[in-house]
């Protein structure tokens, strides 16, 4: 009788034990199904078990058939997905991309792009309200935004009328708003929309785990190389708004092995005339970006962002003056000058940026971010002045009939602006002339008695307004998911402004 158990109980154990012994190694990348990049944050549970994925998305780990018949992909900020282990797999189980859908509130940030991207300087909306620089790093996906944006810019229309001061925009997690007045310029990374699309816009004042949120909201760049699309590209468009011809060239590598992902982006954009007379537009943008991966936590990355810009203004008119003109686009700011269009409003802006951010993974659930930047440039902007002489602006109103108060002068006048154009204009060879005759004596030049100094003086100068801004910036950002439900985080961060006008 003994003998008859030990038989059973070793047929059992010679049944079970394959069983027990099977292993099913599963491999596969988790990916963001609107985006279609890897989800590094991503997490996969089975039984008892969890282990998370690379910076990539990809993962591999083994599970045993029999006892672990479902999987579930997780991520902070997307919609669970469980899968069923087949029971027919064999020792490898390659399940492919995984591509998760962004929760309702992710979708909202991805597709409700309702910020208008386009932003002027502050000098610009008081004296270039006309001359908006329509280059729309990203369009809305709403139709009613992106119209009134791209028609209009933010010059013209902002949703819930408010400015650009009161949404926050971070770059590589860095505030890039201006400490003086909370203005964004968004010219800074102009023409650089093969690696600035990667963005997340929130309306409102929203909880983001970045930085706190505004009225107006938050609108969030990464940059990071590994971030951008894996591409070679180069691209030319035609225009017949600010500028003419745009040639933009870019080439993003993803990562690569021993842990390095590269992403350059260069263009140049150039008119010798917008759609606006006298409007000149030259204007160049660069971008490096170069990230290094020290094991699976630890990820460093360098980025340098910067767009040389010159380029000629005009300014809003009175419906009297485009009367006149016979066009909407009328510009008073430019005259002829031996021949050629000569602008006497012109804008020169470089303020380079570079970005070196330091992220690590604490643990599956935590996450530690700094960021630190440097930025420095200039920006100036052109202007006609004079000292003891008439005024030289051909929108002067007192140049213009409605200023003056006899009818029949007035119509001359009426009529004299309409049939001569340099009437409407710059007379630079008039300001030259003024300044070669004219002479000034001074008494006692030096302090000097007695010393009298007789000589040229202008009257006319061409000067130019500079803001000059060097920023250095530092942000520490913590963030933890607390049982895959309830989202902490907590930073600190510091601003050094220094402005030489």
């Amino acid at each position: 009788m003994r003998y008859s158990y030990l038989l059973v109980f070793g047929v059992l154990i010679s049944a079970i034990s394959p069983l027990l012994s099977q292993s099913l190694e599963v491999s596969g990348i988790v990916s963001d199904q609107l985006s279609g990049n890897g989800i590094p944050d991503a997490y996969i549970r089975s039984g008892d078990m969890m282990i998370t994925v690379g910076e990539d998305g990809r993962f591999s780990f083994t599970l045993n058939p029999t006892v672990d018949t479902s999987i579930s992909i997780n991520a902070p900020g997307f919609n669970e997905q469980t899968l069923s282990v087949p029971k027919d797999a064999v020792e490898f189980w390659n399940l492919g991309e995984i591509k998760l859908l962004p929760s309702a509130e992710k979708r909202t940030r991805f597709i409700d792009q309702d910020i208008p991207v386009v932003e002027l300087t502050e000098a610009d909306f008081d004296e270039n309200a006309s001359g908006n620089v329509s280059a729309l790093l990203q369009a809305s996906r709403d139709p009613y935004v992106r119209a009134a944006a791209f028609q209009f810019s933010a010059a013209r229309f902002r949703i819930r009328g408010l400015e650009s001061r009161y949404t926050t925009v971070l770059v590589n997690g860095i505030g890039v708003n201006d400490p003086r007045n909370g203005d964004v310029f968004w010219s800074q990374w102009a023409g650089l929309n093969d690696v600035m699309r990667s963005q997340e816009n929130l309306i409102g004042t929203v909880f983001v785990s970045d930085a706190m949120s505004n009225l107006g909201g938050i609108t969030t760049f990464d940059t990071r190389a590994h971030r951008q699309r894996k591409q070679t590209r180069v691209s030319y468009s035609v225009s017949n708004r600010t500028f003419t011809n745009r040639i933009m060239a870019t080439h993003s590598t993803g990562w690569m092995k021993g842990g390095w992902a590269v992403s350059v982006s260069g263009s140049r954009r150039w008119a010798e005339e917008g759609y606006i007379k006298g409007t000149f537009f030259d204007g160049y943008s660069y971008f490096g970006s170069v990230d290094k991966r020290f094991g699976d936590k630890h990820t460093l990355n360098l980025t340098v962002i910067g767009s040389p810009l010159k380029r000629g203004r005009s300014i809003a008119n009175t419906k009297e003056q485009n009367e006149i003109a016979g066009t909407n686009y009328y510009n008073p700011y430019w005259g002829n000058q031996e021949g050629k269009v000569r602008n006497s409003r012109f804008s020169d802006a470089h303020q380079p940026l570079a970005i070196l951010r330091y992220d690590l993974k604490l643990n599956r659930s935590s996450n530690l971010m700094a960021s630190f930047s440097y930025q420095d440039g200039r920006y100036g902007s052109s202007a006609l002045d004079w000292n003891d002489a008439g005024d030289p602006r051909a929108e002067y109103y007192r140049r213009w009939p409605s200023a003056i108060e006899d009818p029949v002068v007035a119509q001359q006048v009426y009529d004299a602006l309409a049939s001569d154009e340099s009437l409407r204009q710059v007379n630079w060879a008039n300001l030259y002339e003024t300044n070669r005759n004219s002479t000034e004596t001074i008494e006692d030049a030096n302090g000097i008695p007695g010393n009298t100094v007789t000589g040229l003086r202008s009257k006319y100068i061409l000067q130019e307004f500079r803001s000059d801004p060097r920023i250095r910036s530092g942000r520490l950002v913590y963030e933890t998911t607390i049982k895959a439900r309830h989202n902490f985080s907590a930073g600190v961060q510091g601003q050094q402004l220094t402005t030489h006008y």
